[in-house]
């Protein structure tokens, strides 16, 4: 069975130089909103978010 999340992505840098970025991503249903400080963290959480809450076994 088909599952899918739907969500806003943010994306800023707090200063003037663009090599740290900031994120934040709302669940557009239950409207969930998670701050990332680095795009490190975001990509480490889409891909826990992928294995836990969406059943999957692909690395």
């Amino acid at each position: 069975m088909r599952q899918e999340k739907v969500f806003v992505l943010r994306l800023w840098s707090d200063s003037e130089s663009t090599e740290i970025w900031r994120a934040s991503l709302e669940d557009i249903k239950s409207k969930e909103l998670n701050y990332f400080a680095s795009l490190e963290h975001f990509s480490s959480y889409l891909h826990t978010l992928a294995k836990v809450k969406l059943g999957s076994s692909k690395d």
